[in-house]
């Protein structure tokens, strides 16, 4: 009989949220599971207002507070939902425009309200995607604005360059360029009638060449600043000054560029967070060709 009765206890779960007996085979009261999805709701309302037009402290705070003790979040929780959903909003704005300095340094400070140790933690950091989407939509509106975005100058040391010369950034990337190859031989003849209906088919073959596309030529670093590209790797090194550059191509990845001279080069840097970059590179080197 105490078996028994100690295998049923063992059966009923805590609830989650108010960490009370549940019931049989259950984790979460029904009652307390739509409290905590209309407060996760009202969460989300709260976070894209905070980004989207800003809210007082002490009203983010009194209803941040609020949504916590009428949900049954823990603060790990709720400030779990709201990284996420201030994350998501963010993006969406980054990528409508370029931000501007206040709107940025505004942003920010709801990113840091909510987990300011991620902001010792650069690798913790870059997975926001919505973040690094807000500082690569700043920097565009510094450069369109024909402002230097702010570097750490020890991190170019080891390039020389002119006086008025600024980095933006460096990353290391693939190189590729578009090649044509032989791709085998084709067959040209002609047919010739000997009697009898038969015929005999006389040709030669001949080299077939075909637009094969992208073919990747070498890895190593690239910069760019507000006068040129720069691409440094132990197969190739070169500079591409912006007036130089006739057409400029998009990639979700990365960018392609065409001078008045040779053949295309696209350029795929590595990722820095969790999301193609592409838009920021095309962008960004468009604005710098009108600096």
């Amino acid at each position: 009989m105490a078996r028994t009765q100690n295998n049923k206890e063992k059966q009923l779960g805590n609830c989650r949220y108010c960490n009370t007996k549940a019931g049989l085979f259950k984790d979460v009261h029904e009652a307390c599971s739509r409290d905590a999805d209309v407060a996760e709701a009202e969460l989300q309302t709260l976070m894209t207002m905070a980004v989207e037009s800003g809210v007082e402290k002490a009203e983010f705070d009194k209803r941040f507070n609020g949504l916590m003790e009428r949900g049954r979040l823990s603060v790990q929780q709720a400030k779990s939902l709201a990284l996420k959903f201030a994350d998501d909003v963010t993006h969406g704005l980054a990528m409508g425009s370029p931000v501007s300095n206040e709107e940025a340094e505004r942003i920010g400070e709801i990113f840091k309200s909510i987990d300011a140790e991620c902001f010792n933690d650069p690798q913790k950091l870059i997975t926001w995607e919505g973040y690094v989407a807000l500082i690569h939509s700043n920097v565009l509106y510094q450069v369109m604005h024909k402002e230097v975005p702010y570097y750490n100058a020890e991190a170019f040391r080891d390039f020389r360059l002119e006086d008025d010369e600024h980095p933006i950034l460096r990353r290391y990337a693939t190189l590729a360029e578009y090649k044509t190859i032989s791709t085998g031989q084709t067959y040209q003849s002609v047919s010739v009638p000997i009697g009898g209906g038969i015929y005999y088919r006389l040709g030669a073959s001949q080299p077939r060449s075909t637009q094969t596309g992208l073919v990747h030529v070498a890895d190593g670093l690239l910069l760019i600043t507000t006068k040129a590209l720069y691409f440094s790797s132990p197969i190739t090194t070169f500079q591409i000054s912006y007036y130089s550059i006739i057409r400029i191509e998009s990639f979700v990845d990365g960018f392609g560029i065409y001078e008045n001279y040779g053949t295309g080069k696209v350029f795929i840097p590595a990722l820095l967070g969790t999301k193609d970059e592409g838009w920021y590179f095309y962008n960004l080197v468009s604005a710098l060709m009108l600096w």
